[in-house]
C-alpha cells in the first residue's frame, strides 16, 4: 500500500479533470458576461445620446431664437458634440483580430501602442476554429486547462476594454449635465 501525503490522494486525477471542467466552464461564463456588459453599456449609451439630442433639440431651438450670450449657446453645442464623440468611443467595434496579449496599462505602453505594425486584440469571447487547431493533439484535460488559460486571459482583455468604454460613458453622462445646465443658463440670460 503506498504512502499518500496532505496534499495527494488515490482519486487527485479525478478530482484534477473536475477543477479543469470547472476553470473552463468558469471561462466561458466570464466571457458570456463579457459579452453581456458591453451590450448593456451601448445600451445605456444610446439612452443618453438620445437624451442629449432631446435636450439640444428642445433648448437649443428655444435659446436660437432670441438673442442669447453666443459664448454660452457655443459652449452647450460643444458639450453636445464632446458628448457624442464619447459615446461614439462606447460604440467603437472592439478590436477582434490579432494577437491576444495582455493589455499594458501603463501610459507608454499606450504611446507605444500606437506605433506598432498590425492590429492588437481588444476583445475576445469565443472560442475559434484556429484555437482548437493549435491544440489538436492534446488530451481532453489538457485542451481544457489550455482553452481555460487562454479564455482567462481574454477576459482580463475584456475587462480591460470595458472599463475603458465605462469610462467614456461616464465622460458622455457628465457631459449630458453640463449640457442641460448651459442651455438653462442660455435661456436665463
Amino acid at each position: 500500500m503506498s504512502e499518500t501525503t496532505d496534499d495527494q490522494t488515490e482519486d487527485s486525477p479525478a478530482i484534477s479533470e473536475w477543477a479543469v471542467g470547472l476553470a473552463y466552464e468558469q471561462a466561458l461564463r466570464a466571457a458570456d458576461r463579457d459579452a453581456a456588459v458591453l451590450d448593456q453599456l451601448r445600451t445605456r449609451t444610446a439612452v443618453l445620446v438620445t437624451a442629449s439630442g432631446v435636450v439640444t433639440s428642445l433648448m437649443g431651438q428655444t435659446a436660437l431664437k432670441a438673442p442669447h450670450p453666443l459664448g454660452l449657446v457655443i459652449a452647450s453645442l460643444v458639450a453636445f458634440a464632446a458628448g457624442l464623440a464619447a459615446s461614439l468611443g462606447v460604440f467603437w467595434p472592439a478590436g477582434d483580430q490579432g494577437r491576444l496579449g495582455p493589455p499594458d496599462l501603463s501610459p507608454r505602453g499606450w504611446r507605444n501602442r500606437w506605433r506598432r505594425r498590425g492590429r492588437e486584440r481588444r476583445w475576445k469571447v469565443t472560442i475559434t476554429r484556429r484555437d482548437f487547431e493549435r491544440r489538436s493533439n492534446e488530451h481532453e484535460v489538457a485542451l481544457k486547462r489550455s482553452l481555460a488559460d487562454l479564455l482567462y486571459r481574454a477576459h482580463r482583455l475584456n475587462q480591460f476594454t470595458i472599463g475603458r468604454r465605462t469610462d467614456l460613458f461616464g465622460v458622455a453622462a457628465l457631459l449630458l449635465g453640463a449640457q442641460v445646465l448651459l442651455w438653462a443658463l442660455v435661456l436665463l440670460f
